[in-house]
């Protein structure tokens, strides 16, 4: 069975073939294809899975937000804070479904910017919109 054939038995919409057939014209093996064409992804997450394998990203690092509890902005979170070096346990700070993509970038920031670790747990908390993440991210930072 061929990568589209595979692929076509996970039952994937049109907008999820684009992305492996985006995977396929980008040169990505079988097997990265396989790893994200599947129903449980939507179209959005698997070009996060997608990007991680063009930008030749650790398995490991991929296979740790490819997780279908995470939308688009998540994964870009986390996908984002490993390719800017930060390591799995730095970015399990924020690797949680329960902050949203921009609580995350946050949270994100503060970490490459340098916060300890009883900073960051001192503002992390689900139920901070952004704007108060933000804040009290900024008040630390200027401290």
């Amino acid at each position: 069975m061929d990568i589209k054939q595979y692929c076509e038995s996970q039952y994937l919409n049109d907008d999820k073939m684009l992305e492996v057939e985006m995977g396929i014209k980008h040169g990505l093996s079988d097997e990265q294809v396989k790893f994200y064409g599947k129903f449980e992804f939507s179209a959005d997450q698997m070009y996060e899975i997608r990007v991680g394998f063009e930008d030749n990203m650790p398995k490991e690092h991929i296979e740790f937000y490819a997780d279908s509890e995470f939308n688009r902005g998540q994964m870009h979170q986390i996908r984002q804070g490993l390719a800017n070096g930060l390591t799995i346990e730095q970015v399990k700070f924020y690797a949680n479904p329960v902050f949203n993509g921009y609580q995350m970038s946050l949270i994100r920031e503060a970490i490459e910017n340098g916060l300890s670790n009883e900073q960051i747990l001192s503002f992390i908390e689900p139920e901070f919109k952004f704007y108060e993440l933000r804040r009290v991210c900024r008040r630390i930072q200027t401290n």
